[in-house]
């Protein structure tokens, strides 16, 4: 019962959240440490439920995605970590890379200088005429660059994808469909 219903997880980690941290995985992984398609459906919707259950707690969407430290977090990775670790350290790389602070996306010249010097430009001229607003687009631009060569390889790279046990069938003819896209695109 404590695999099929998440709920009973959720009680005790509101209760207990070292206990459940320290013993979840064991619940649903077999003797080799490894889950079966099975558990696997089940263990995801435990995290989905925890998921669900850190996004109504937060008391806004930016205090929930600035929250690096959550508990759905944590089992997600470790998930990935032991039943697909080819996945795993391809994914890794790319979620580190968008989550550094220090990385951005901004590719508006007038953002970037409004950024920069905390004014909008000048009408009579261009921000990039600006040497620091030409600086940070160029290495904008870099940033963008090199977060799609990395999701690029992701998709280059061939693993063994997931089972697909669903709940709903639109869900699962869905995921059925973007596998083959990525398959053949991977060929």
């Amino acid at each position: 019962m404590l695999q099929v219903d998440p709920s009973y997880w959720k009680l005790l980690y509101l209760k207990e959240p070292e206990f459940v941290a320290k013993n979840v995985y064991m619940t649903f992984g077999t003797v080799n440490q490894r889950m079966n398609d099975r558990e696997r459906s089940y263990f995801t919707r435990f995290v989905c439920e925890m998921l669900q259950n850190a996004i109504n707690e937060a008391p806004s969407i930016e205090s929930f995605l600035d929250n690096r430290s959550q508990f759905w977090q944590t089992i997600l990775q470790d998930f990935l970590r032991r039943e697909s670790p080819e996945f795993f350290s391809i994914i890794v790389p790319v979620l580190d890379y968008l989550s550094d602070p220090v990385v951005d996306f901004e590719s508006d010249p007038y953002k970037i200088y409004q950024e920069i010097h905390g004014f909008s430009s000048p009408q009579h001229c261009s921000p990039v005429d600006d040497a620091s607003t030409k600086n940070k687009f160029i290495d904008n631009l870099r940033c963008l660059w090199h977060a799609i060569e990395m999701v690029a390889e992701i998709y280059t790279r061939k693993f063994t994808p997931f089972p697909l046990k669903s709940g709903t069938s639109a869900l699962k003819s869905s995921a059925t469909r973007q596998i083959r896209i990525l398959r053949r695109l991977t060929l």
